[in-house]
């Protein structure tokens, strides 16, 4: 069997690897390989000799059961000081592969830290998985900015229940306000609407809580109801808050 040939899409990676490196970016590259039955040592080698010379690791998955393990190793790879590109390849008929529920992962965050993308990952997490309850994480200001998903959830009647924390504003600034800029707060708080009522007014089943002793009740009417439900925690009325980030003992 002959080697396989090289697409623009390796090649592309290669050509731009370069930067990659020099800017310490970490970038995973994914490439669609041949069917992993056609594999042989005389025709994986071309591919992943390229992918290899051109990243700080690259790997190839053989069966669907290594696929999670290969690219939690990827991340963090990539993120690891001297940050940089690593490449996996996948072959086209294992990416159709259903990987075995006990090795994927229970919980699902952005790698970026960014915020606003709670809500929406949520809703894409139980369109894949309809057969599982998915519960969302969100705050008040990350909400804000993907506030318009309430109705998508409300469409599709994805089976999540989404948790509102809400505090009126932006906790983590004021937290670095607080800790490091000797107690003075600027524009972190926010005008934020009454989301349980927003969210009825959606056609979506919603509760508040303002009280510790309530959650429990709460909670478990929330995730024994079928499709979308939003559970809106009071923060700033339940009690104050402790200041959890960033970890850093100094910002400047």
């Amino acid at each position: 069997m002959p080697p396989r040939c090289l697409g623009a899409a390796v090649l592309f990676f290669v050509r731009h690897s370069s930067e990659k490196y020099l800017n310490s970016f970490p970038f995973i590259f994914l490439f669609p390989g041949n069917a992993a039955s056609l594999f042989t040592p005389f025709c994986v080698v071309p591919c992943l000799t390229f992918l290899k010379a051109a990243s700080k690791r690259a790997w190839c998955v053989s069966n669907a059961h290594q696929a999670i393990a290969i690219l939690h190793k990827a991340i963090q790879e990539a993120q690891t000081p001297p940050c940089g590109p690593v490449s996996v390849e996948i072959p086209i008929d294992i990416q159709g592969s259903l990987i075995p529920l006990a090795l994927a992962t229970a919980s699902v965050t952005p790698l970026a830290g960014a915020i606003g993308m709670g809500l929406p990952m949520a809703i894409g997490v139980a369109v894949a998985n309809p057969q599982r309850k998915v519960v969302g994480l969100v705050g008040d200001g990350g909400l804000s900015l993907s506030l318009g998903e309430l109705a998508t959830l409300a469409q599709e009647q994805a089976n999540v229940t989404l948790l509102i924390m809400n505090d009126g504003g932006y906790g983590v600034m004021r937290g670095i306000q607080d800790k490091y800029f000797g107690g003075r707060q600027y524009y972190n708080q926010l005008h934020t609407p009454d989301f349980t009522q927003l969210a009825q007014a959606i056609g979506l089943q919603a509760w508040q809580v303002e009280h510790v002793d309530d959650f429990q009740a709460v909670m478990t009417k929330a995730l024994a109801s079928v499709g979308p439900s939003v559970v809106e925690i009071r923060v700033d009325k339940i009690g104050a808050l402790r200041f959890a980030g960033p970890p850093q003992k100094t910002l400047y």
